[in-house]
């Protein structure tokens, strides 16, 4: 479903932009007020409509302070009109989403875009600090998870948080601070013509920007889309990686649909915010997402930053490579197949359990390889010393194939992709 309605959506901005494109005008305000226009118009068909929210243009706030002006914003609650125009001023707590719109993504405009979006960051962090924020209730189980899967720890109570290393700490806060903050969307209705050049010009952007404040992953657009490419962060709304060697791959690339991209975003948003569920589907085909950007907390002259590194590669790597592919549970071998159903049937098990010492010496592998083995599958994470579930509905299955496979079930896609591989597969 999320698919054919982002299919219908691709088709239907291609046939508006291309008359736009059309339309004898030079004036360059007026250019962007149409792309805008069109941008408002699609936005507005990508949630339910009883819901309460709208789409407007105008500033996020609190108080007097204000972001600079924004082109579109997805918005909940009650905004202020701004006399004599079509603007409106919106409290930065009720605002979902923002969108800063171009015809054409060049590099100078994805970095004007790029720092424009901070003053949003700026005014959330003037409302956070205001306690603007502090009279929602957010649902943070998509936080929590994403902490734990990323980490292979379960975040500790509120109040044993310094227990965690100070890395670990600024991650959460990053995590934490993605799941209450807009999604920040660059829409390029045209630009780069391949996915490393869009790539490349982000790291020119970022490597005349050294030692700048305000580069954090917190900072970077959620979503950039150059036509038929995008960049996204991994925040765990929905996109995640895990940590590789200390470092947070937060930024990937695409060639997949971009407007399948930004409906993940949006409806995984608006599920966590409203009591509502939203039309995926089947859910069974995945973005491939390239890995671009990673980030790691340091320390530099007794200052705290990010350092950040990135992987570059022939533009042949990204053609190489399919748009999407289809989803798949882990695979568990023997002794972790045995592990899990343990888990299931006997709750969390002790780090010095002899149980992972007898499976991993099956396996033919030392306790800890074995256990890292298991956090990898990042359906468990160590909380005071045990391996604990991380999943909502952990199902195991055993395939005809001899296979054992396993995922978090919750929302029947395992089930789905079950069902999927029966029909498909001689019998």
């Amino acid at each position: 479903m999320i698919r054919s309605f982002a299919d219908l959506l691709q088709e239907v901005m291609r046939r508006e932009s291309a008359v736009l494109a059309d339309v004898k005008v030079k004036h360059a305000p007026t250019i962007g007020e149409m792309y805008e226009g069109l941008s408002k118009k699609l936005l507005a068909t990508t949630f339910p409509a009883d819901l309460d929210l709208r789409v407007v243009s105008g500033f996020v706030a609190d108080g007097d302070n204000l972001s600079g002006q924004i082109d579109c914003m997805l918005v909940r609650g009650a905004g202020n009109r701004i006399p004599y125009t079509q603007e409106f001023v919106w409290s930065a707590p009720d605002v979902l989403a923002v969108f800063e719109v171009k015809k054409t993504l060049t590099g100078r405009a994805m970095s004007d875009a790029f720092e424009h979006l901070k003053t949003v960051r700026r005014i959330e962090q003037v409302a956070l600090d205001a306690g603007t924020y502090d009279s929602r209730s957010y649902t943070m189980k998509l936080t929590d998870r994403t902490f734990a899967q990323m980490t292979g720890k379960v975040k500790p109570p509120q109040q044993e948080i310094s227990s965690l290393s100070p890395s670990d700490q600024i991650l959460l806060s990053i995590l934490t601070l993605e799941r209450i903050s807009a999604i920040l969307v660059v829409v390029g209705y045209d630009g780069f013509k391949t996915e490393r050049g869009f790539r490349n010009s982000l790291i020119k952007h970022l490597s005349v920007n050294l030692m700048t404040h305000g580069f954090s992953p917190l900072h970077f657009p959620t979503l950039m889309i150059s036509g038929k490419f995008a960049l996204v962060k991994a925040n765990g709304l929905p996109y995640m990686t895990t940590l590789k060697d200390g470092r947070w791959p937060f930024y990937l690339s695409t060639s997949a649909n971009p407007l399948v991209v930004l409906l993940e975003l949006l409806w995984t948003r608006i599920e966590a915010d409203f009591p509502v569920a939203m039309p995926w589907g089947e859910d069974l085909e995945i973005e491939n997402l390239n890995r671009f950007i990673d980030g790691r907390v340091c320390e530099l002259n007794d200052q705290t930053g990010w350092e950040y590194s990135y992987v570059d590669a022939a533009e042949s790597t990204f053609l190489d490579r399919e748009p999407t592919e289809i989803w798949e549970p882990v695979e568990l071998n023997a002794q972790q197949g045995i592990f899990f159903l343990s888990l299931h049937k006997s709750g969390p098990v002790a780090l010095h359990d002899p149980l992972l010492a007898r499976l991993a010496a099956d396996a033919g592998v030392e306790a800890d390889v074995f256990i890292s083995s298991l956090v990898e599958t990042t359906m468990v994470a160590v909380r005071n010393q045990e391996l604990v579930p991380i999943t909502e509905e952990f199902t195991i299955v055993h395939m005809p194939d001899g296979r054992t496979v396993a995922a978090d079930n919750s929302t029947g896609r395992l089930t789905r992709w079950v069902l999927a591989r029966s029909r498909t597969e001689p019998s």
